[in-house]
């Protein structure tokens, strides 16, 4: 029988992350590949008022904003490609199986984590290598005001820790999983 989910605490903040981070990808994140002519006119409005806040350089170069980013942002671009086909299924499938309680998705919110930690890591060292300026910097200047590099990693950094604590939440998991199956395979073989 499975667990409630309010009874287990880093499982309902993974969930909650999942069932958050799926529309948000979808919305914004989205739009920086798919061909725009496809994007309702108000839903473009979204990443808009996003860079118009913050001075994104990375949604906001791969949506034009800062000019023909061309080759430099690839890496960034192609990070995206892995979100909306990789994880974006696995936000459904890991929110689907925490909320079971199956032990099954384990592996998939391991292999999740450890690819989201690790290219989300990037965006942040680049958010914080951004020059700083004392007014607001028109859009597509790549600087930002305190306040605006604040709010910036306040939307990457966090996207980077729940992940890497995810890594290590699930990596103790899946061992004890591997653990269990060894000393019930050994105990077969011994009879």
């Amino acid at each position: 029988m499975a667990r409630p989910l309010t009874t287990r605490p880093f499982d309902l903040v993974y969930f909650i992350f999942f069932v958050f981070h799926f529309p948000a990808s979808l919305l914004v994140d989205f739009q920086t590949i798919a061909p725009q002519n496809l994007i309702p006119s108000p839903l473009k409005q979204l990443p808009l008022l996003y860079i118009n806040q913050s001075n994104d350089p990375l949604i906001g170069g791969l949506l034009g904003y800062f000019g023909d980013t061309g080759s430099s942002l690839v890496w960034f671009k192609s990070m995206i490609y892995v979100e909306m086909l990789v994880q974006v299924p696995i936000f459904v499938l890991g929110a689907w199986g925490l909320w079971r309680d199956s032990k099954a998705v384990y592996p998939i919110l391991l292999a999740y984590a450890g690819s989201t930690a690790t290219s989300t890591l990037p965006c942040v060292t680049t958010i914080i290598d951004l020059p700083l300026v004392e007014s607001i910097p028109a859009i597509g200047t790549y600087a930002v005001t305190f306040n605006q590099k604040v709010l910036l990693l306040s939307g990457y950094v966090p996207f980077f820790l729940l992940p890497l604590i995810m890594v290590i939440d699930m990596t103790i998991r899946v061992s004890k999983l591997v653990a269990v199956a060894e000393k019930a395979q050994a105990l077969k073989k011994n009879k």
